[in-house]
């Protein structure tokens, strides 16, 4: 989501501080309808590991590499304009980061990263990878 070349300033990379979103600070944005929208809930929320044991042969991963530099964002925008929660990814290590405990999300898997990724690749994003600018 965020442009590496993009000099750094007073808020950093990511694109939102303070509950303020900085459009500039992002390379791509996309809003998404209803429709997308609970596609991604649905991916987000019934696809993937309940509990500690395999579900629907999906293995329990929650630890990838180091490098840790993401490149997308799912930003909760309130009526207001404001950003009160987030879910920030790194594909490439497959590790996550959410804006509170408020934002709860079930255990992830390898695969569920991979069909996140297909969703954001479905609904035009194209910086998802490391080397897509």
């Amino acid at each position: 989501m965020l442009d590496d070349n993009i000099k750094q300033d007073s808020i950093g990379y990511f694109p939102v501080k303070n509950k303020r979103f900085y459009k500039t600070k992002a390379l791509e944005i996309k809003i998404l309808t209803g429709k997308e929208i609970a596609k991604l809930t649905h991916i987000l929320y019934n696809i993937g590991v309940k509990s500690n044991k395999s579900y629907h042969g999906l293995k329990n991963f929650e630890k990838g590499a180091n490098c840790y530099n993401p490149r997308n964002a799912i930003l909760f925008f309130d009526d207001k304009g404001s950003v009160p929660e987030y879910i920030e990814f790194c594909f490439e290590c497959k590790r996550r980061k959410v804006s509170s405990e408020k934002v709860k999300l079930n255990v992830f898997c390898n695969q569920k990263y991979d069909i996140i990724k297909a969703f954001f690749i479905s609904t035009g994003i194209k910086s998802v990878e490391e080397n897509n600018n």
